[in-house]
C-alpha cells in the first residue's frame, strides 16, 4: 500500500534516490523526472503528491546548452502550485532557497535524505492537524 508519493526532479542521481528511499521506506512511491517540462505537464495535469525533492544544479541532456529549467526554478513552481507541499533541495553548496523546508548538502547519504523525508512528511502532518483542531 503506497502511503506517500514523493516527486523527484534530478539529473542522474535520481535512481539513487528512489532505490535509497524505497529500500528503507516501501510504502513510499517516487516519481523520478529529469524533464523539468514533462514534470510540469504532470502537475498542471493534475499529478498529487506528498513531497518534491529537487537538486537545484540539473546538469543539460545531450544536445542541450542548458537545462530547460533549473532545480531551483522548478521549485518556486511547484511551491506556487502547491504551497503546502515540502519541498527538500540538494546541491552541492551550503545554500537553502526560501521555498526550501529542508536542504541537504552533497555528498548525500541515503540514510540521511530518508530522514529528511519523514521529517518533512511528519511536520505536514502536524501542521495539517494543527488547522483542523483549530
Amino acid at each position: 500500500m503506497v502511503e506517500r508519493v514523493i516527486l523527484i526532479y534530478d539529473d542522474e542521481s535520481a535512481g539513487y534516490f528512489v532505490n535509497a528511499i524505497q529500500e528503507r521506506s516501501p510504502n513510499y512511491l517516487c516519481l523520478p523526472y529529469s524533464d523539468a517540462e514533462e514534470l510540469m505537464q504532470e502537475i498542471e495535469a493534475g499529478l498529487r503528491f506528498d513531497l518534491f525533492l529537487t537538486d537545484l544544479a540539473v546538469e543539460p541532456k545531450a544536445g542541450q546548452i542548458r537545462p530547460s529549467i533549473s532545480g531551483e526554478d522548478l521549485g518556486k513552481k511547484v511551491k506556487e502550485l502547491h504551497p503546502s507541499v515540502p519541498i527538500i533541495t540538494i546541491s552541492g553548496f551550503d545554500y537553502k532557497p526560501h521555498f526550501s523546508r529542508m536542504h541537504i548538502e552533497k555528498p548525500v547519504l541515503s540514510d540521511k535524505i530518508v530522514s529528511a523525508i519523514q521529517e518533512c512528511i511528519l511536520k505536514s502532518l502536524y501542521c495539517l492537524i494543527r488547522l483542523y483542531l483549530q
